[in-house]
């Protein structure tokens, strides 16, 4: 019997050295938010990242962890922002059709 489970991978962003859990792929529940973006810009990538991010480590000055979301990326660094954003383009992937699929 067909199981379904989410899928996982790590990545370390390059300036701050903060580990990120992501979702491996999307699924299609993630699909259908993102077909109700109108443009795929800078801002809808932080708001899909901030869906496919199960995990990070990031704290604020209390040490107490931060919520994901597309809010608090603007706080990284630019180094970070800009890993972040190519990362969430990764799911896109390069073929036409791949992208039409996902973008509808």
């Amino acid at each position: 019997m067909p199981i379904l489970k989410r899928e996982t991978k790590e990545i370390v962003l390059p300036k701050s050295k903060a580990k990120l859990t992501l979702m491996a792929s999307l699924n299609y529940g993630l699909m259908m938010k993102i077909w109700e973006f109108k443009v795929i810009d800078n801002e809808a990538l932080l708001k899909i990242a901030s869906y496919t991010i199960t995990a990070w480590d990031f704290t604020d000055e209390k040490g107490e962890k931060l919520e994901i979301t597309s809010d608090n990326f603007k706080f990284l660094p630019a180094e970070d922002g800009a890993a972040l954003v190519s990362e969430v383009q990764k799911y896109f992937g390069n073929s036409e059709e791949k992208k039409n699929l996902i973008l509808k």
